[in-house]
């Protein structure tokens, strides 16, 4: 299909996007750290100043509107134009997601890669901490579970990398469902009991059983995957940063 623009941001990157109730869209930038709110018709305003440099998720939390940020790394609520409170600062220097399920907010950084569960204002309780340097995405699971995808920035000097898929008990307990070396990223979805994975270098959609069993649906040529959405409708939607692509 062919796109329509809506808004044409004066920052760099545009790393988060969350729509509210009426259907104003709340977009997190970088390298400024500035959310925009762009209206259904287009008319785009700065909704807040988080003084951070990255705006890496935005989410809905009780009607609150809840941002991630990096440098520093913190859990803010934005309650209004220029208006925001700190409900947890980090020791990390990014909070990559956010999580909220049910009565729950979670939080995944990078740089350390743990998970937090936000209990209080500025309090946490860690959850796990991972051996990746970084909690890439979340995703709630059954029962108050929750999966995260830990991952390594290229770092030539000690050479590691891959990606990892892990499931988080409520209590913290904790399982590996899923490790690959070469695996650069990781994006991931629900599909009913399983998850659908994409995954980067090499460019493949996997779909993994309640036991951690890969099934392989689809390989890419040219097309190393950022995002993952499967709709409800039954349509997989298919992302990637570099390519400036979506694919269905």
């Amino acid at each position: 299909g062919q796109p329509n623009l809506l808004f044409d941001a004066p920052e760099l990157a545009i790393h988060s996007l969350v729509r509210d109730a009426n259907g104003n869209l709340y977009a997190g930038t970088a390298p400024d750290g500035l959310i925009y709110r762009i209206t259904p018709d287009g008319e785009a305003t700065t909704y807040a100043r988080t003084n951070a440099h990255y705006v890496w998720d935005l989410v809905f939390a009780d009607g609150r509107l809840l941002a991630a940020t990096g440098e520093p790394g913190k859990v803010l609520a934005v309650e209004g134009k220029d208006k925001s409170t700190t409900l947890y600062e980090t020791s990390d220097r990014h909070v990559m997601d956010l999580l909220v399920n049910g009565a729950h907010i979670y939080a995944g950084t990078a740089q350390a890669g743990r998970v937090y569960q936000l209990t209080e204002p500025g309090r946490a309780r860690l959850l796990y901490e991972s051996d990746r340097e970084e909690i890439h995405a979340l995703l709630p699971g059954a029962n108050g579970s929750l999966y995260a995808s830990g991952l390594w920035r290229s770092d030539e000097e000690e050479k590691k990398k891959g990606s990892a898929l892990y499931h988080i008990d409520p209590n913290g307990a904790t399982q590996t469902l899923w490790a690959q070396d070469e695996v650069l990223n990781l994006a991931m979805s629900a599909l009913g009991e399983d998850l659908l994975i994409a995954a980067a270098n090499p460019s493949r959609l996997y779909r993994l059983d309640g036991r951690g069993r890969p099934t392989l649906v689809n390989q890419f040529d040219d097309f190393n995957p950022s995002r993952l959405l499967h709709h409800p409708s039954g349509a997989t939607y298919v992302a990637a940063a570099q390519a400036g692509a979506l694919r269905r």
